[in-house]
């Protein structure tokens, strides 16, 4: 019985020195393969080309993050721009409907193109403008 149990634990640690010896031989064929493929050659030439290239890349790069960024200043100034203009133009009809009933009465009559005012044409007009507003 006991023999039996020897030769079974001598068994089973040859399989797994014969496993242990396959992947560190594997290991070390894989590792001597990405050596292999990570060995380059340099030209002493082909590194101040490449010098060159990357610094007049990088001139490229710096001259676009600058021109990126004057855009996206000028579209904050048109923004802003936008933004007081609409601000205006409704402080102005509120304005105009506070203290102006006629003219604002006119105001609407022109923009549904009646020659009457109506206020079923207002409230058609103040629905378009709310609408465009939201599709801005």
């Amino acid at each position: 019985m006991k023999t039996k149990l020897i030769n079974v634990s001598v068994i089973i640690l040859i399989i797994l020195l014969i496993i242990s010896l396959t992947y560190c031989y594997t290991y070390k064929k894989e590792n001597k393969l990405i050596q292999a493929k990570s060995v380059v050659l340099i030209n002493p030439n082909d590194v101040e080309l490449l010098q060159n290239q990357t610094d007049s890349l990088q001139k490229i790069v710096d001259s676009l993050e600058v021109e990126f960024d004057s855009q996206a200043q000028r579209f904050d100034n048109r923004e802003k721009e936008y933004k007081e203009t609409i601000f205006e133009y409704e402080f102005g009809i509120s304005w105009i409907e506070k203290y102006h009933t006629n003219a604002y009465e006119d105001f609407h009559r022109i923009l549904s193109h009646r020659e009457q005012y109506s206020r079923e044409d207002a409230r058609e007009n103040k629905k378009r403008l709310k609408a465009y507003e939201y599709n801005r």
